[in-house]
């Protein structure tokens, strides 16, 4: 009766294929997307690492978490690195004695020549 009174007719389709849902199968499901309603629903993939919510917009792309970019959520900004549960750390690199960011994947830094350390933060001192 509820359907009825919203719509101005009784039926409802079951059983909704190529990923669709809704009272005659005209919306995606749940964590799937399309931008027009001629377009194949098509998932999300957001990173579930990532992203604040497994659900896209109409472009497919995710919300990141505040140090964490990509269109799925699963790369971390500039300046960041080693994606996890809580989004990206800080590199930790000193920019005197490095050479651009560290290493997105694992924080390690590049050093300049003369320099040495995870961070690149003492100068090599050359012996005789």
């Amino acid at each position: 009766m509820d359907l009825y009174r919203r719509t101005g007719h009784g039926g409802q389709c079951l059983n909704c294929r190529d990923s669709t849902a809704g009272s005659h199968c005209e919306t995606c499901k749940e964590n799937f997307y399309r931008r027009t309603a001629d377009e194949m629903c098509q998932p999300c993939n957001c990173s579930v690492v990532g992203s604040l919510s497994l659900q896209c917009d109409h472009n497919g792309d995710c919300v990141c978490k505040g140090t964490v970019t990509g269109k799925t959520c699963d790369q971390c900004q500039k300046g960041y690195h080693s994606l996890s549960e809580g989004g990206c750390r800080k590199c930790g690199c000193h920019p005197e004695g490095s050479i651009g960011d560290c290493d997105p994947a694992n924080g390690e830094c590049t050093c300049k020549q003369n320099v040495e350390g995870a961070l690149c933060h003492r100068s090599v001192t050359q012996r005789r």
